[in-house]
């Protein structure tokens, strides 16, 4: 029903729509859910005049793919800092410090296993001293300890 005023009614069952309102060079498009009775405003602006599709060329292939060369370049970079945490790992046990390298060949002379006690008998070493050289050889991958009972007990890695 449109009344004088410019006001419309129309009876639909409950679903959803798209309401389309034109009145020459104005139009008003609007979806809707309707569920019961609803009430919609429409407001009618200038039509807008579509523009086209932009073309989107296919890439020419020739030039190199630069992913690959990415691709590429990414793992040797990876080789490369997985080459040199070895190389930095080898050349820490040669250059240890004098005291954590001596702490390390007593460990060697007695099997590659002692406990903390002995280690700081056999070196004369405070038990202060004993605890940071054993932390350091230990953030170094050197050696691995193992709590027992009240005292620690000293491994190389890889024994």
């Amino acid at each position: 029903m449109i009344a004088k005023n410019g006001f419309y009614s129309f009876n639909v069952s409950s679903g959803d729509y798209k309401i389309v309102a034109k009145w020459k060079n104005l139009v008003a498009e609007e979806k809707v859910s309707v569920k019961g009775s609803v009430q919609f405003d429409l407001i009618l602006f200038p039509e807008i005049a579509s523009e086209p599709e932009p073309v989107i060329e296919e890439p020419k292939f020739d030039e190199p793919p630069y992913y690959l060369l990415s691709i590429a370049v990414s793992g040797a970079l990876v080789l490369f800092l997985v080459y040199l945490k070895r190389r930095d790992k080898k050349e820490d046990l040669k250059v240890l410090p004098e005291d954590l390298a001596k702490v390390v060949e007593v460990i060697k002379k007695d099997g590659g296993r002692i406990t903390q006690k002995d280690l700081r008998k056999k070196l004369g070493y405070s038990e202060a001293k004993m605890s940071l050289i054993i932390a350091d050889l230990e953030r170094r991958g050197i050696i691995e300890k193992v709590k027992k009972g009240r005292g620690n007990i000293i491994f190389l890695k890889g024994k």
